[in-house]
């Protein structure tokens, strides 16, 4: 017979449905490889002639390295500042918004603004444009945000909503960084990685810890499977945006040009006989970074004016997903009082007449460790590395280039669907395998994949085919890592200070994303491909025997 779900459980699959809700906008970083050509192009083309792809890796470098600094650092501030602080830098947010539109306009058309022609009409350049309206939509998001102070300031020393409360603003902080975007691709490639990047980056970081502890907390028996499920709502973010973005940039598929602005070929008759070598040298190697960098650029001027049309779209879809989540997200109320009283055995009180009460301490209480016990354990130092050393093949799927617009963006797409489902599928492989044996069998078959995946696209009448599986299985073994990682740390560490411990491992994705960013800056991808991989399946192998060095301990349980 169907037995009743119970109010709680029923409260907690809304509260994880709700997290998932407000953790798929955060599965945009996975599109940044969709949106890099677009972005770089336009900037090429209206703000920076010297915009490079090489430069782009700075913008995947931007997001990682933050996110490891804001995930530890929102979860050991929140206890102690409150949310007025958040609040105020919403409003500091506001004034950069401002002077980057200030910034943005030409002084020409601010004198004709002022002026108008001889007639008293103004100039059709300075006409309330659809840009100009972008802009009035997103600071009217940043007042709306700022509108709920009374809301933040009614539940300020409520400490069991503060995740809730902290991960809705910065979630909100992100897609204002989506928003501000379509500005500041007008300002410079700097800007872009304040507002692409930096905000964006730490948004994420400061929100998703939070949200996965918010929807753990409900079932702690089966939070292998409520980290693969919010995992999953992270993944469905790459789902929904990657197509929608093409739609609205490219719906025609529009290609590159493969030879955009290619160097004179007179250009090397600059360097002359008299210079001295390190000049020739350094002039020859600037030449040859011009010929390498200015290829392969979107040079459609109607297809590159929607990319700030994109950046708004977007920003607002993710937006109302984070007000749904955060809205009706909330975690499980801790119980007052671990302690149940029951009435004991007959002891020699009981000619009294009254019972005696002995005190039971509750079964499944579980022993959390905090962040400074935490330090003195090896495992945390061994998760550390493995994050670490997971952020480099990861840096360098998210720089990889288009070479054809709808197939790529096909299978990106694809692989964003496995990586979803796979997410799920882990979560149980954890709850009943543990974290060690599922992680030490993944980065074996993580390293097989990356060592063979520049091989594919070579073989005869199927290479096309088998690189689309082969990428799809990729996504696969990068979805494991990130869902048995947090679910070990969990394990290994109690859940109540889960989200400032994950913090501390997550903290590696910054010397991680610096790392692999230095690589992709470095070293000429296309020219390296097949040792760069190599090199990334033996990290891989490395991260198996790293993995055997953890201890299989569960966090106690008082009994």
């Amino acid at each position: 017979m169907f037995k009743k779900p119970s109010r709680n459980t029923l409260q907690g699959c809304l509260a994880v449905t709700m997290a998932c809700f407000a953790l798929a906008p955060l599965g945009h970083i996975t599109t940044l490889a969709n949106m890099v050509p677009y972005l770089v192009s336009y900037m090429r083309k209206h703000t920076d002639a010297k915009a490079v792809y090489s430069l782009a890796i700075w913008l995947s470098c931007g997001l990682h390295a933050t996110q490891g600094i804001s995930t530890p650092l929102t979860a050991a501030l929140l206890p102690k500042i409150g949310y007025r602080p958040l609040l105020i830098v919403s409003w500091i947010i506001h004034n950069v918004q401002r002077l980057a539109r200030i910034h943005r306009k030409p002084q020409a058309q601010i004198v004709s603004l002022q002026r108008g022609d001889a007639e008293g009409h103004v100039p059709s350049e300075v006409r309330v444009t659809n840009r100009t309206r972008q802009y009035i939509h997103s600071t009217v998001l940043v007042n709306g945000v700022a509108s709920v102070e009374p809301f933040f300031s009614r539940h300020q020393t409520d400490y069991s909503r503060a995740p809730v409360f902290t991960a809705f603003f910065f979630s909100f902080l992100r897609s204002l960084g989506i928003l501000v975007t379509g500005v500041t691709l007008n300002v410079g490639f700097g800007a872009v990685i304040f507002t692409y990047a930096i905000m964006v980056g730490y948004g994420i970081g400061a929100s998703y810890g939070l949200l996965l502890s918010v929807a753990a907390s409900w079932f702690p028996k089966h939070r292998g499977l409520i980290v693969g499920i919010c995992a999953c709502g992270f993944g469905a973010g790459a789902i929904i945006l990657t197509p929608i973005q093409t739609y609205i940039i490219n719906p025609g598929n529009i290609a590159v040009n493969n030879v955009t602005q290619e160097p004179e070929k007179n250009m090397l008759n600059t360097i002359r006989i008299t210079d001295n070598l390190l000049d020739g040298i350094s002039r020859i190697v600037e030449l040859c970074h011009m010929y390498l960098s200015c290829r392969r650029m979107f040079e459609d001027e109607a297809m590159l004016d929607r990319v700030p049309k994109c950046l708004y779209i977007i920003g607002g879809i993710m937006a109302g997903f984070q007000l749904i989540g955060c809205i009706f997200a909330h975690p499980r109320p801790e119980k007052s009082d671990s302690v149940i009283e029951g009435t004991s055995e007959e002891t020699p009180e009981d000619v009294l007449g009254r019972p005696q009460l002995k005190t039971v301490v509750a079964p499944d209480e579980e022993v959390s460790l905090t962040p400074s016990q935490v330090m003195r354990e090896s495992n945390i130092f061994i998760f550390w590395t493995i994050m670490f050393l997971s952020l480099v093949p990861l840096t360098l799927i998210t720089a990889s280039l288009k070479v054809n617009d709808k197939y790529l963006s096909t299978v990106n797409t694809i692989g964003a669907v496995f990586n979803t489902l796979a997410r799920i599928a882990w979560g149980p492989v954890g709850d009943v395998f543990s974290y060690k044996m599922p992680l030490c069998c993944l980065n074996v078959f993580y390293g097989f994949i990356l060592v063979t995946l520049p091989y594919i696209p070579s073989i005869p009448g199927a290479g096309k085919q088998l690189y689309a599986i082969w990428v799809i299985l990729t996504f696969i073994c990068i979805a494991g890592n990130f869902v048995l990682l947090p679910f070990g740390i969990s394990r290994a560490f109690g859940h109540k200070y889960f989200a400032a411990n994950y913090g501390i491992v997550f903290s590696a994705f910054t010397p991680g994303s610096i790392t692999g960013a230095l690589i992709v800056y470095f070293v000429k991808l296309e020219y390296c491909l097949k040792e760069i991989f190599i090199a990334c399946g033996i990290i891989c192998l490395c991260s198996k025997f790293l993995h055997g060095l953890l201890a299989t301990t569960q966090a106690q349980r008082v009994s």
